[in-house]
């Protein structure tokens, strides 16, 4: 099996479990704070999972990112899921990660060396985030 296979898998494993997890997170949760990362609740650290879709997305397709269109790519997506409730938030967060796991399937690059450290740089990162979420929900 490819190295962009393993990471493709990794990356779908992780959003699948996160969105079975935030199945069973009370709405009023949201509003917690978290601790890992301070000024934020656990809506941003969820909005932040949108985010991480469209970063993989955009290195996925090779398109490499300036640090102003990280910034902004990152915000446009948080923005699109910061006021969402929770009925509408999980299938928002589906679609992103179906778009991600859609593209990757089908497009494996010639040259993944530097793409592939990147992409699990934000694998640990959703990693994180199923972690704050499950802690969140005990």
């Amino acid at each position: 099996m490819s190295e962009w296979i393993d990471l493709s898998n990794a990356w779908l494993s992780t959003r699948r479990e996160t969105l079975a997890v935030l199945e069973e997170v009370a709405e009023t949760k949201l509003s917690r704070t978290v601790t890992e990362r301070p000024g934020w609740t656990l809506r941003h650290s969820v909005t932040f999972l949108a985010a991480l879709d469209a970063e993989v997305l955009q290195l996925a397709a090779g398109e490499e990112l300036s640090a102003w269109d990280l910034r902004r790519l990152r915000g446009e997506a948080m923005f699109a899921a910061q006021y969402l409730r929770m009925r509408d938030l999980l299938p928002h967060l589906a679609d992103t990660a179906q778009r991600v796991e859609d593209f990757m399937a089908d497009n494996e690059p010639d040259d993944i060396g530097l793409i592939v450290v990147a992409i699990a740089g934000k694998l640990a990162e959703a990693k994180t985030i199923l972690g704050i979420i499950k802690e969140a929900n005990q």
